[in-house]
């Protein structure tokens, strides 16, 4: 899973950088940024990816792709659940 982030003011300008979790069974997040890699907290994802409608804001960062992963279906008593 992951998230794509624009920090800037508008799409024609700024910065992308993202936040991807390890695939499981590990539940790791990194904020890749460059040539830098380090550990982020996935509870401030929402914080720090919500961006702003106030165009004064210095939160100017938004999240502009998500990525998700597929989860097979279990099966139950021969029935896959939803």
């Amino acid at each position: 899973m992951g998230v794509i982030v624009h920090a800037g003011r508008t799409l024609q300008s700024g910065h992308y950088y993202s936040y991807i979790r390890e695939r499981p069974p590990s539940k790791k997040w990194y904020c890749f940024n460059d040539s830098s890699i380090t550990p982020f907290d996935v509870s401030k994802l929402e914080e720090e990816t919500f961006g702003s409608a106030d165009t004064d804001s210095w939160k100017c960062s938004t999240a502009y792709v998500l990525f998700y992963d597929k989860v097979p279906a279990k099966k139950k008593a021969g029935k896959l659940n939803p």
